[in-house]
């Protein structure tokens, strides 16, 4: 899909070997959150062209970046997803423009039969992949160095 080269890896990846996972993971964790925040608000600016000025739905405002305990502790590592979160179930009476219920994300994401998709997520992530590997790697070493004794 896209290639992304980052400086510094190897030599923190070998730093790392030897630590505690949790130890490990209290470098990783914020680093790793910090990038995915990056890319979320890519994909927020990518999205408020498409989000429609007459209604109160704003797609934009739901985007958000999780933390995903279960799959972070089943790989060894960390997990964050960046998506649009609404609320699940039926749509209220009526079909209210709060700007909660956007539910029409994955319409406008994957497109349908008879519309072209609009991708903003993976966008996203690529247009920003160099800056946020990037991040990720002087975050860690800097917070690795913080914790060293």
């Amino acid at each position: 899909m896209f290639d992304v080269k980052v400086d510094g890896v190897a030599e923190l990846r070998e730093k790392m070997k030897g630590l505690p996972y949790k130890v490990q993971k209290q470098v990783v964790q914020p680093a790793v959150r910090y990038g995915a925040n990056i890319i979320a608000e890519q994909a927020r600016a990518i999205v408020r062209h498409m989000d429609d000025p007459t209604t109160g739905r704003q797609i934009a405002r739901n985007i958000v970046v999780k933390y995903r305990s279960k799959r972070s502790a089943q790989i060894k590592g960390v997990v964050y997803s960046i998506g649009v979160e609404y609320p699940r179930g039926r749509m209220p009476k009526g079909n209210p423009d709060d700007g909660v219920n956007t539910s029409h994300w994955h319409l406008l994401e994957l497109g349908t039969e008879k519309m072209r998709a609009q991708p903003f997520l993976v966008p996203a992530a690529v247009m920003r992949a160099q800056d946020v590997s990037q991040e990720i790697a002087a975050r860690a070493a800097k917070r690795l160095e913080k914790l060293e004794l």
